[in-house]
């Protein structure tokens, strides 16, 4: 027996070692003219070099040290201090700098720090003491100075049918120090008669100067089919950036084509009895225009009907996917399936069916045993076999 454990010490001793590295990006960020009390997002990317998934602590030092938040670009409302990266995968971060109101005007200096974190784990082997780290530098200079000011990229108006809302998309970068409220106005003319008319300054536009997409919707109710042409006028502190003209076409309702897809069915986490959980469908709007799609789905157990799924419905925009979310709650443990279609622009998806299995009672606990019956018999058999051949 002690021969056997001397064997298993050295099996985990010998692992061969991974590679594990780091790698970030950009490895300086720079904001210059800082406002004080204003808020500045910036992007960064953290690149696991290595071949297994590594825990990555995340600091900042220096002059900045207390004006940083730092968050998940998919998840803006928990600032984070360590991220998870699959081997040879990235992460791109959301770095949020809080100029504090009473900062005095200067050149302020730190660093963001990513380090890999040691596991504890001894069956991860030697390798997992191993500690690499990347930083970012970091020069934000203060200013008492605000600076409002933006451009826009582009403006382009999308053709529509007649009763659905005509969108007016503006690229607009904020080359200010502080947030931006542009105010676009739209007038709206056919021929040389004005229809209607819109102003939108809702949108609120922060300082990190790169492009920034805001879409304004007109209502077409009571307009007639033809051809209409939109003056766009976009300002910022009552300075006009740019004004445009554009024509645009109004057809009748049914000229673009409705299609649409349900290209899957998920199940998040493990049913389990008497829990709710929580169905995903995903509906890709492949159309030429916008249309409202619901996900609809029926629930078998035993070839019966148990139940019936219902998402919220919601709008999709052309060349766009939707989720839509539903939810069950199964009462037993089985085999179910669910057949669901999504519903859109009064047309249907073909039915798409998903099966889970529903844990739970005597087959279950059956199972159970019988797997763990069957690792210590095999284990034994292996104990048994090293004692005959020592």
């Amino acid at each position: 027996m002690k021969k056997i454990i001397t064997l298993l010490i050295l099996t985990v001793m010998v692992q061969p070692v991974l590679a594990i590295g780091i790698g970030i990006s950009p490895s300086e960020i720079n904001i210059n003219n800082g406002f004080k009390g204003a808020e500045y997002e910036k992007s960064l990317v953290i690149f696991n070099t290595g071949q297994e998934q590594t825990n990555f602590s995340l600091s900042a030092e220096g002059d900045i040290s207390d004006w940083v938040s730092i968050y998940k670009s998919d998840n803006l409302s928990s600032n984070i201090t360590n991220v998870l990266i699959p081997g040879e995968d990235k992460v791109s971060l959301i770095i949020v700098f809080r100029v504090p109101s009473d900062a005095s005007n200067g050149n302020y200096s730190g660093v963001l720090d990513v380090n890999s974190v040691p596991s504890t784990d001894v069956s991860e082997g030697s390798q997992s003491q191993m500690v690499v780290g990347a930083s970012s530098y970091v020069m934000i200079n203060v200013t008492g100075d605000q600076i409002l000011q933006g451009e826009v990229t582009s403006i382009n108006i999308e053709d529509t049918e007649v009763e659905y809302p005509l969108k007016t998309n503006i690229l607009i970068k904020n080359t200010g120090n502080v947030v931006a409220s542009p105010k676009i106005e739209s007038h709206f003319y056919r021929g040389d008669e004005e229809v209607g008319s819109l102003v939108n300054d809702s949108a609120s536009i922060k300082p990190t100067g790169v492009n920034e997409k805001i879409v304004t919707k007109w209502n077409t109710h009571g307009q007639a089919p033809g051809n209409y042409t939109s003056n766009v006028i976009v300002s910022l502190d009552g300075q006009t950036l740019k004004s445009e003209n554009i024509s645009f076409t109004i057809y009748p309702t049914g000229t673009f084509s409705r299609q649409g897809n349900l290209t899957d069915i998920l199940i998040e986490g493990e049913p389990e009895v008497d829990k709710v959980s929580k169905i995903t469908a995903y509906f890709n709007n492949t159309g030429q225009i916008e249309t409202s799609a619901k996900f609809t789905g029926e629930v078998y157990k035993d070839e019966e009907l148990l139940d019936t799924i219902k998402s919220d419905e919601l709008t999709v925009d052309k060349y766009k996917q939707a989720v839509l979310v539903g939810y069950f709650k199964p009462t037993t443990p089985g085999e179910y399936v669910i057949k669901g279609k999504v519903v859109y622009s009064g047309k249907e998806t073909p039915v798409n069916e998903v099966s889970f299995k529903v844990p739970g009672g005597f087959q279950s606990l059956f199972i159970s045993g019988a797997v763990a019956i069957f690792l210590i018999l095999a284990l034994l058999a292996v104990m048994v076999k090293k004692k005959k051949n020592n």
